[in-house]
């Protein structure tokens, strides 16, 4: 459970700030490594995938630009 919400976590993270974790070495390899696994793969391919992410009171909906 604690991996699916670390990558959750980081996945908003990636889609609101996209160059972030290519600051840290090990989130980022660890999130792709994550998004790599069989089924969590297909469901982030499928289509399934919402888009977007939050309401922003400032920016208005915030949208996954790889969902």
């Amino acid at each position: 459970m604690g991996d699916a919400l670390a990558f959750a976590l980081l996945d908003d993270v990636r889609a609101q700030f996209p160059d972030s974790l290519t600051k840290f070495g090990r989130l980022a390899e660890f999130h792709a490594q994550y998004a790599a696994r069989q089924g969590i793969a297909r469901y982030l391919n499928s289509g399934r995938r919402p888009k977007a992410l939050q309401m922003a009171r400032d920016v208005g909906l915030v949208l996954d630009p790889a969902a």
